[in-house]
């Protein structure tokens, strides 16, 4: 490894600079969610057939437990970050698709937003309880969001009347209607706690509030006429840039650098894919890395949405990845929603390993070890050189004489 850099006669100190800065620059690679050793292998399959899944959510209070939601009612849960689902023992009433699934702040609520309508658990889905109340109608209902600052404080969607509020944990309700508009399905919302904003995505775009109710405001400028947004996240969730914005709709991944007014493609522009949802990985050291879920998988991107790439292989082949999730130990893998429940990296094997940074910092000192030996070994043999006869027990002038 050395020889290659003195056979041109560069000098040892330089050369040893050179072999010092490549460590470095690899053993800087190896860091969380960025370079060689982000994650590897394939997705693996939990193993559940005869369902199909549209939501997922992973308990606050235990990352390793995580709800799936199907459209055929049924909800599996895991406690072992993927690596086994059961059937929850209660499945709610009135079986119809789970279209999403979230806790409350505290993490001890467990709430529902199916086609039969809304229900909770505080019992991680042993047994379940309608929210039935006057003021709710009788509608599918699609979409949940929480207020993170205000306890029991959240948002449902709803597929034809609207969207309606509760700040006692559901108990009363109300519509939050004014300039909304009607008829309008309601496929996701976000709470950004900030900033005090709710945002909607919906089947005819974009739509933002920023007063509980009073008005909202639409925000499709640079959208596709009447396209279908199915997601909509600030950035700001993820310790992201003020004002940057990540919407995904039938037509594509879209993005505003003005908190909505105005909306753009990234480089890679997605344009004839569907995508179903987004989700912002937390534990990315500068906030640009990105996952969506798409007609076509689940991508990646670490530039703030400008270019994409696909997470591992492993998926089924023309599926819809239909909701996303981080989880597991200190939320380090990935879940997908299709016809079973994928996770990435599996349990089973092929993650990012941490022997090869351990390899190169021991490797580093070990060069660090040869060539201060060779440089001591140098200059004693260059004291030995300029005293040779120093360490000799007899003297020049005891020296008999020459016959």
């Amino acid at each position: 490894m050395y020889y290659p850099l003195t056979i041109f006669r560069i000098p040892r100190f330089f050369a040893l600079g050179i072999l010092c800065l490549g460590l470095l620059l690899l053993l800087a690679g190896c860091g969380t969610g960025s370079g060689i050793l982000s994650a590897g292998g394939n997705w693996q399959p939990g193993g559940i057939t005869g369902y199909r899944f549209r939501s997922l959510t992973t308990d606050p209070n235990n990352p390793q437990k995580i709800f799936a939601g199907s459209e055929q009612g049924a909800i599996f849960v895991t406690a072992d970050s993927g690596e086994h689902w059961v059937r929850t023992k209660a499945d709610i009433p009135h079986l119809a698709a789970i279209n999403a699934l979230s806790f409350d702040k505290a993490g001890k609520q467990l709430y529902v937003a199916s086609d039969s309508g809304l229900w909770s658990s505080a019992n991680s889905g042993q047994t379940w309880n309608a929210i039935v109340k006057q003021t709710l109608p009788a509608d599918k209902y699609t979409a949940l969001a929480f207020d993170l600052e205000a306890a029991n404080h959240f948002y449902v969607g709803t597929a034809r009347h609207g969207i309606f509020m509760s700040s006692d944990g559901g108990n009363s309700w109300t519509g939050v209607v004014k300039t909304f508009p009607l008829e309008t399905i309601v496929n996701a919302l976000t709470y950004d706690s900030d900033q005090h904003q709710l945002w909607a995505a919906t089947s005819t775009g974009i739509y933002r509030m920023a007063d509980q109710g009073a008005t909202w405001t639409a925000l499709n400028a640079g959208l596709p006429a009447h396209v279908a947004i199915n997601a909509v996240v600030p950035a700001t969730l993820n310790g992201g840039e003020q004002g940057l914005i990540y919407a995904g709709s039938e037509q594509g991944f879209f993005i505003s650098s003005d908190s909505g007014a105005h909306w753009a493609r990234g480089k890679d522009s997605l344009s004839v894919v569907p995508v179903t949802s987004i989700v912002l990985d937390f534990r990315s050291r500068d906030a640009r890395t990105i996952y969506i879920g798409t007609g076509a998988g689940a991508l990646q991107s670490d530039d703030q949405g400008q270019t994409w790439r696909a997470v591992a292989p492993g998926l089924p082949k023309i599926t819809t990845v239909n909701a996303l999730a981080l989880g597991g130990d200190h939320y380090a893998q990935l879940l997908a929603a299709v016809n079973d429940i994928y996770l990435y990296p599996g349990n089973s094997g092929g993650s990012g390993s941490n022997i090869f940074p351990i390899v190169l910092f021991i490797g580093f000192f070990a060069l660090l070890y040869y060539f201060a030996q060779g440089r001591r070994k140098r200059r004693m043999n260059t004291l030995s050189a300029s005293n040779p006869k120093e360490g000799s027990t007899t003297s020049e002038s005891d020296a008999p004489p020459e016959p």
